[in-house]
């Protein structure tokens, strides 16, 4: 996106027809050389913003040795051990 410019990163934005296709491809993109790359999910404000009031609880069960993921289908949902951890 932008004009180029003669330093700085570059942003492309790739949508996807079929969900598991950006799964696979954002699997791959974890496994780049390239350590000026980076590949991430691009969600609405409203997503992010529920995202970041549960981060602090998804740290802290890392640190704990739990499995922790927010939702594939349902991303501002967070997951801790398989169950659903409310706001």
């Amino acid at each position: 996106m932008g004009k180029p410019k003669d330093k700085g990163i570059r942003v492309v934005i790739a949508r996807f027809l079929r969900f598991p296709d950006k799964e696979r491809i954002l699997s791959l993109g974890r496994n780049l050389e390239d350590e000026d790359t980076s590949m991430f999910s691009d969600f609405p404000d409203a997503i992010q913003q529920s995202q970041q009031l549960q981060l602090k609880k998804l740290k802290e069960a890392w640190e704990n040795g739990k499995t922790a993921h927010f939702g594939r289908s349902m991303p501002d949902i967070l997951f801790i051990n398989g169950h659903l951890i409310p706001e």
